[in-house]
């Protein structure tokens, strides 16, 4: 949870006040006076554009054994389940690789008789040297990992779960294919695990009853294939490479074994791997930034000349970084309506060409992904940001995405989806600003996207320094709005986000072709502040007439609408 450092009554007024006059002046400066209206949208209902991409709606979770100083995840909670089915994740995203033990068939079955973490490191023959001497050390003896006893959840247990939610959701799985640790004292860990472990463990996820993968599987307590269709090998070895000296050719060997093994019994299931999101312009950086991270920008060229043929999809990670460095300080005006902006900078600065071009020039389709994102923690901002985001990966058609993070299986709980509160002594699962987002969009993006235009206040932002990163310069013509909307057989459904943090925008949205002529339901996110981590969810409907909506699109809000026309005319197919 993000705790605000208290503001004096009287500054906090006045600085609203000042930054709220000067921006809302700045901001309806490009609306011509005349108009009732600060913005209007057209939706040419009967002209479809494409497929809702549902996998853009995904959730991950790190970490698949959960640190181990943490209590298990309560899986039998009523209200887990609860928050869970209201939300229905649509592509769940399933992390094993900071020091993720490779897969064995005793990891499976019921948790007393699974192998313990110790005796999964002495398998991997895992030299008890430097930091590693540490680990098993801390396996066999810390309280922190249950002196030796086995991890708190392996794939069965996760997979069945969730595939139990009435979303049914997809799966995709990063395997470990070094034993290392991307961020913490483990790092310098470099070991090569056996593509054994990747085989085995896609064979046991995939395979049919009737073989002993499949038979196995069964007697776990699940009869069907669990068609994991998408395997991430590895995860940030760009990190490894960058600051830990691990090689490309090292990274790329293991991937290319990996894949060769894999292939060679499932040649139709996705291998990925994970890139560095260098997309933003080089100009932007430090004067001393450039030269630090030349090794980390060189990695993506190099490693993929040697890894294309072996790869069917890349991932990235985006996340709206300024403001996780201290997750004590709330942000201010400027850097909020920076973070606000990121997306529209994205498509700006050509970032999902650039994220092509790494690899347009194979003469295979390889796909792109964005398997973490997330804006600065779970506010009230976080949330307007992710819910942007979502339909700028909607437009720019990335295979799939899943936010940064469920949230029920991290160390910490500054981001997140669904929050714990164990201040009882217990953990209570609680609803997050990032839920009511994701929740929108499985909620009320379905169908075929279709075809509409904007028409919104525009806003500058100011230049701003970001930590140790960017100069990032002064930036003029921002849209307030952004928007997409879908139709599902006769029902439609639109998701509007005001990014202007200093203003309401009361806006005209025509249906072309369409007549509502009755109820339309109304979803509103929104809040005090872009730093609240209290928010305002509020359903109600309004009934219009015609083919037009009035609304007033309160500042940094989401909303979404749905009805049913009484009158359209055929759809476009």
């Amino acid at each position: 949870m993000v705790y605000l450092r208290i503001l004096s009554a009287w500054a906090a007024c006045f600085l609203w006040l000042v930054f709220y006059i000067s921006f809302a002046i700045g901001s309806t400066s490009a609306i011509a006076l005349s108009s009732p209206y600060d913005a209007t949208i057209v939706i040419e209902g009967d002209k479809s554009i494409k497929k809702v991409n549902r996998n853009i709606f995904g959730i991950s979770l790190a970490k698949l054994h959960r640190q181990q100083w943490r209590r298990p995840v309560d899986f039998n909670s009523p209200k887990l389940k609860m928050l869970l089915e209201e939300l229905s994740p649509t592509f769940i995203s399933l992390d094993n690789t900071q020091l993720g033990l490779p897969f064995y068939f005793e990891s499976t079955g019921k948790k007393p008789k699974r192998l313990s973490t110790l005796t999964s490191l002495e398998r991997i023959n895992l030299p008890q040297t430097g930091s590693a001497k540490q680990l098993f050390y801390a396996a066999a003896r810390d309280s922190n990992y249950n002196q030796g006893q086995p991890p708190h959840k392996n794939y069965d247990d996760l997979l069945q779960y969730f595939g139990s939610l009435g979303s049914s959701p997809s799966f995709a799985i990063r395997i470990p294919i070094f034993f290392t640790d991307v961020q913490g004292v483990y790092r310098s860990l470099s070991h090569k695990l056996s593509p054994a472990s990747g085989v085995d463990l896609i064979r046991y996820l995939n395979d049919p009853t009737d073989s002993p993968f499949g038979k196995l599987r069964e007697k776990n307590g699940h009869k069907e294939p669990y068609d994991v269709q998408y395997i991430v090998l590895g995860n940030e070895l760009w990190s490894n490479y960058a600051w830990e000296n691990m090689t490309i050719d090292a990274i790329a060997g293991q991937i290319k074994i990996f894949s060769k093994e894999i292939k060679a019994i499932y040649p139709n299931i996705k291998l990925g791997v994970n890139l560095v999101d260098d997309t933003y312009p080089h100009r932007f950086f430090k004067p001393n930034a450039k030269k630090t991270y030349e090794k980390l920008i060189a990695y993506n060229r190099l490693l993929l000349d040697k890894i294309n043929s072996d790869i069917d999809f890349v991932t990235f990670h985006a996340y709206g970084a300024l403001g996780t460095e201290d997750l004590n300080k709330p942000l201010s005006f400027t850097q909020w309506q920076y973070i606000l902006s990121q997306s529209f900078f994205k498509s700006r600065y050509g970032v999902p060409r650039k994220h092509t071009s790494f690899v347009e020039n194979n003469n295979r389709d390889i796909s792109i992904s964005i398997d973490e994102f997330s804006g600065p923690t779970s506010t009230l901002g976080g949330a307007v940001y992710n819910a942007d985001y979502i339909i700028h990966m909607l437009e720019n058609n990335y295979d799939y995405a899943t936010g940064w993070s469920l949230g029920i299986m991290e160390p910490d709980n500054h981001f997140g989806i669904i929050g714990i509160d164990s201040t009882s002594g217990s953990e209570s699962f609680y609803r997050k600003p990032n839920f009511f987002t994701l929740k929108l969009f499985t909620h009320h993006m379905k169908g075929d996207m279709v075809s509409y235009s904007i028409n919104s206040p525009t806003y500058s932002t100011k230049a701003i320094a970001w930590e140790n990163y960017y100069n990032w310069p002064a930036e003029i013509d921002i849209p307030s709005l952004s928007m997409v909307s879908s139709r599902l057989g006769d029902k439609f459904y639109v998701i509007i986000v005001n990014k202007n943090i200093a203003l309401d925008i009361n806006t005209n949205i025509v249906f072309n072709g369409v007549s509502i002529g009755g109820n339309v339901m109304l979803s509103i996110l929104s809040g005090d502040s872009p730093n609240s981590t209290q928010v305002d969810m509020i359903e109600r409907s309004q009934t219009v007439e015609g083919n037009s909506l009035d609304l007033v699109v309160k500042r940094h809000s989401v909303v979404a609408i749905e009805f049913t026309p009484a009158l359209s005319t055929p759809k476009n197919l």
